[in-house]
């Protein structure tokens, strides 16, 4: 099962997801550049501190005495006049953005087709640009704990590579040249905010603790680009690829988290040499990379399978966007074709947001772009952490028909 996406994804919401349960990417396509909008499910503001809550006992008392009397104006003044005192919670933050940008002697990037294969975990991509025919694939490895980004193309092209973000603070590179090949690596570093102190509800202006009283966690991540043919040189945090056919990204991101009680390390040094240390150990062949993430994917997907209504030929691919709009007449098995895709999206999403040993998926699973993310990203467990694992017991069955 594919689904097929004619044209740009501009906006985050219309990127595709990626990810191995641990750390995770949206990559979206704008007309010059491709985006992967990175995640690690441990980068959270603030740590591990007493928390007294607003809401006492001695006040649910008098909001429910309140009710009883049938004065449901006091009892709702009571509450609200108490939460507007309660501290915000912390909030689920991004790693960064890294940013892959295309040029050529003449033209920007054209027929663009994307496509997420729900059945191997794969993001590819399709586009000329000038006279250059240029694949993209891109995938999250469980096993070997890497995000790859790697792109082929028919004629030399230029490609620039840069990496940012908020609560990123410094950056160091460095350059190897081989015979047949140019590597380089760029190591980013950065601390999560301190406390969210904001009240509920929270003021548009920065409402984290200043850096004197309390600092978050320190994070890092290593990004690692070896090209073919051509030039790679290192300018901050841009890595300038000249005249290249072919490019393998791979980004591996490590934080300070100790653990829910425990307060995390702080030194952006001490995280960034742990993580460059264990980049020696990294698999540089793509074709293995891809054979193993693809083995470690398919023994979760392939436990069920749903077929509803006649199999379609694996050759036609039809855009999604098509499928949505098409009416029964014109696509007879629409309702068929949208609940097997369905099915098997939410199964990729959790799969790819969760795993053993690593966070739950919050409210977003494993992604998100924004400083203040939709509800923090949080955890809400009167329902939706509980609505993430609905599919986990009826999808270990062997298959669904």
């Amino acid at each position: 099962m594919k689904l097929v996406f004619h044209g740009t994804s501009s906006h985050w919401e219309e990127g595709i997801p990626l990810g191995n349960g641990r750390m995770g990417a949206v990559l979206c396509s704008e007309p010059e550049t491709d985006v992967l909008y990175l995640n690690d499910d441990t980068l959270w503001s603030g740590y591990p501190h007493e928390e007294t809550a607003a809401l006492t006992p001695k006040i649910v008392t008098a909001a429910r005495q309140a009710v009883f009397r049938d004065d449901y104006a006091a009892a709702t003044r009571i509450i609200g006049e108490t939460t507007l005192q309660e501290r915000d919670e912390q909030m689920f933050e991004p790693f960064g953005t890294a940013r892959i940008h295309y040029s050529a002697p003449s033209g920007k990037r054209n027929g663009i087709i994307r496509r997420l294969d729900l059945a191997r975990a794969i993001a590819s991509e399709t586009f000329r640009i000038s006279q250059a025919a240029v694949s993209v694939e891109s995938w999250c490895s469980k096993p070997d704990d890497t995000l790859i980004y790697s792109m082929t193309s028919s004629e030399a092209i230029n490609v620039s590579i840069d990496v940012s973000g908020k609560f990123l603070r410094q950056s160091k590179t460095s350059l190897q040249s081989g015979s047949d090949a140019r590597k380089a690596t760029l190591i980013v570093m950065g601390r999560m905010p301190g406390l969210n102190i904001g009240l509920l509800p929270h003021p548009s202006d920065n409402p984290w603790e200043d850096e004197l009283n309390g600092t978050g966690m320190a994070y890092a991540g290593a990004l690692s680009v070896t090209v073919e043919d051509g030039d790679i040189q290192a300018s901050g945090n841009v890595l300038h690829c000249s005249n290249v056919t072919g490019l393998l990204l791979r980004f591996r991101s490590m934080s300070g988290f100790r653990g829910s009680n425990e307060q995390p390390e702080r030194d952006m040094t001490v995280i960034a040499n742990h993580l460059e240390k264990s980049l020696t150990e990294w698999q540089s062949d793509s074709q293995t990379l891809l054979d193993r993430h693809i083995a470690d994917y398919r023994q979760y997907f392939d436990r069920v399978s749903v077929h509803l209504g006649p199999a379609h030929e694996d050759d036609v691919e039809v855009p999604f966007t098509e499928i949505l709009r098409s009416r029964t007449g014109n696509a007879p098995h629409r309702l068929e074709k949208l609940s097997e895709a369905m099915f098997d999206f939410g199964r990729y999403l959790l799969i790819s947001s969760s795993r053993p040993h690593t966070q739950p998926a919050n409210l977003q699973g494993l992604w998100n772009h924004k400083d203040f993310p939709n509800w923090y990203g949080a955890y809400t467990t009167n329902i939706n952490v509980e609505m993430n694992y609905w599919m986990t017991g009826p999808c270990a069955s062997r298959c669904l028909d």
